[in-house]
Order: structure tokens, then sequence, then C-alpha cells
């Protein structure tokens, strides 16, 4: 793992990603490359003339021909997240199936969006002028009902589809998004110190992103490294004054610093 690496959020090819993987001993990039070089020949076959049809050819190649699809077990693991270990496994989230059907997509003239809705991943085709909406994990057309479905799965009942929810997304919008679902896999993995590494790829990205260094605090926090946490929760409250955990966090920073007072 080369520690000074630094993760590229324009998504402009694959590369990237499986470049990630590597670094983060998700998968290894040389055996995922050959995996996508053997799907983009592939995918040629499904080249039909009328656009519609090649989209449906696509999707029924992806999802049941070659069996891409969730990880049902894994979901919220770092690997379903990982571009390099779905090609390799054929499992992953919405965010990394989204992204690989994306790419091959590329491979026959067609173009995919990716919507980013507040915990699921939809593609979106323009038909003419005509949306159609795909369900990145199963590869079925949604209607908007559906997706509003999702929106007030996460938000609430009350919650409403907005434009914003069916707003393609940017890619560095897409790239966060990935980066944040393999990093939570790995606290939920407690492999905190390979989410420290995602978390120092965001701050570097986005300095101003403060709450990063609320979570890198507790991160340094669990690897025993006391004095890194406080400095981290003292920059953090320093920037948030009216903070309504303004005190439980002084009082953390305190704990923390008798910590490593101790073990000195």
């Amino acid at each position: 793992m080369h520690h000074n690496w630094q993760f590229d959020f324009s998504l402009d090819s694959a590369e990237g990603l499986l470049e990630l993987g590597q670094q983060l001993e998700l998968s290894s990039k040389q055996t995922s490359h050959w995996k996508l070089i053997e799907l983009q020949g592939a995918v040629l076959g499904q080249y039909l003339i009328r656009h519609r049809q090649r989209l449906d050819a696509l999707l029924n190649w992806f999802y049941h021909l070659q069996g891409f699809g969730a990880a049902r077990e894994r979901y919220f693991t770092a690997a379903s997240a990982d571009l390099g270990a779905t090609l390799i496994s054929r499992q992953g989230n919405a965010t990394s199936l989204a992204l690989l059907l994306r790419y091959l997509a590329s491979e026959i003239s067609l173009n995919l969006d990716i919507l980013l809705l507040p915990s699921h991943c939809v593609l979106r085709y323009m038909d003419n002028d005509k949306p159609l909406y795909i369900d990145a994990l199963t590869g079925e057309y949604m209607a908007r009902e559906q997706i509003h479905a999702f929106v007030r799965g996460e938000l609430g009942n009350q919650a409403q589809l907005k434009p914003k929810h069916l707003q393609p997304a940017k890619d560095e919008r897409i790239a966060t998004r990935l980066l944040n679902e393999i990093k939570a896999g790995f606290v939920v993995e407690q492999q905190f110190g390979k989410a420290l590494i995602c978390l120092n790829w965001l701050l570097a990205r986005y300095p101003k992103q403060v709450q990063y260094l609320r979570e890198r605090a507790y991160m340094a926090q669990q690897l025993g490294a006391s004095k890194a946490a406080a400095q981290d929760l003292q920059a953090f409250v320093d920037s948030r004054p009216k903070d309504p955990m303004l005190d439980l966090m002084k009082m953390q920073i305190r704990e923390l610093k008798q910590d490593d007072a101790v073990y000195h």
C-alpha cells in the first residue's frame, strides 16, 4: 500500500477505481483489469442498431447472462463498493454496479447517467426526450413512483420527490459516495486503519468538510492514537462553536488528553 497515493475523483476511466481496490487490499488490480477487458470485449455482442433494443440487450446480458447483482450477504462491506471486487465476484452494491454498467454501456455507445438517491443508485437513459430509470441492483426499469418510494424510505413518508433526485450526479460526487461507502464498510468490519486512509483522502479533497475531522478523531481513538484524536476533535470544536454537542466533545477532548498523558 503506497500511502502517498491519492484517489482520483474524476472517474474518467475504470483504472483509478481498480487501483483503489489494490491500494486498500480489496482486490487485485491485475485480476480485475483482465476481467474488465474480458467484459469489454463480450459486451460488443450486445450492439444492436436500435438504441432501446441495445439497452434491453445490455441489461439482460449484464444482470442475467453474466449474473451481476447485489451482494446480499455482504452488502455493507467495503468489498461490495469496490469495483475490482465487484468485477471478480459479480456482486456489488448499487454504486459499484451502476459504475461498472456505465463503463460497459459506453463501449456500445450508450450513455447512462447515475442518479444518487439518499440510500440508493439509479441509472437513467434518455430515450429521445423520455427518461428511462433503471434499478442499479436488478436492471429492472423503475417508475418515478418507485424512485419516490426509495426517497420516502430513507427520509420519511412526508419526503417529496424533488428535481434534484432526478438530476444526474457529477463524477466527483459519485466518487465521493463510493469512497464513503468503502470507508463505512471498513468501520463495520472494524478495520479502522483502512477507514482512516479513506478519510485522509476525503479530507485532502475536501479540507473544509469538518465532519470528517470528527470521524477521524473516532478512528484515531479506536487505534489508540489519543493525541491525534484530541487534535482532530479540537479542530472540529474550534470550527463549530455553536454545535449542540459542544460540551460533550470538550469533555471527550479532556479525556483523550488524559489518556495520552497516561500512555506517556
